[in-house]
């Protein structure tokens, strides 16, 4: 990254760069930086000891950020891996992400409101690329468990969530980052909203 013997960047903390980098497997064909250390029973990497009470953290992602950025991320900011791998720790592959962003552990950000439905972007996708056979706006509401009007505003008027698979195998699904809200609970919509988008 930044030409040295490291692995992160060692302009403002040197030291941390050449401890994550000690406990990092480099993939060189997809770029991730992959935590070799402990593990959480759901695959995310935690630091343990001194190094953690020094830096306030036991979270190595939040470290990784710390030594590309100088700083932490924002206050109330996760970070999410745009590589899909949960131990990766390449600053390149971290996302920050903040709200409706983190229903996904990894990976896929942005979400859409409406009415009283949340729905997250891999749904959205679903819900607007789903077209089975002798499809009809009446019935495609029933796979989502959600009234018919309302994903016909998802199919119609929302941003288009977009599918991208990656080199990893990982399959991410991404609208604008946070929530979108396309209509009130009282069923009325921005402005923006009431004509479709192009397709």
């Amino acid at each position: 990254m930044d030409g040295t013997d490291t692995l992160f960047p060692t302009e403002h903390y040197p030291a941390l760069a050449h401890y994550l980098t000690e406990h990092v497997e480099h993939d060189p064909a997809i770029g991730c930086l992959s935590w070799t250390g402990y593990l959480t029973p759901e695959g995310y990497g935690r630091i343990r000891g001194a190094v953690a009470e020094e830096y306030g953290t036991e979270n190595p992602q939040r470290l990784a950020w710390l030594t590309a950025h100088g700083t932490a991320p924002p206050k109330g900011t996760s970070l999410k891996r745009a590589c899909g791998n949960r131990r990766c720790l390449n600053p390149d592959h971290l996302i920050p992400a903040v709200g409706h962003d983190l229903q996904y552990p990894v990976g896929s950000i942005g979400s859409l409101r409406v009415g009283r439905h949340t729905i997250t972007s891999q749904v959205a996708w679903a819900m607007q690329n789903y077209k089975p056979a002798g499809w009809s706006p009446f019935r495609h509401c029933v796979p989502f468990g959600i009234p018919d009007d309302i994903v016909e505003i998802v199919r119609t008027v929302a941003p288009k969530a977009t599918r991208t698979v990656l080199p990893s195998g990982f399959i991410r699904f991404d609208l604008p980052p946070g929530l979108t809200v396309l209509a009130g609970d009282d069923g009325t919509a921005p402005a923006d909203f009431l004509l479709p988008l192009a397709a």
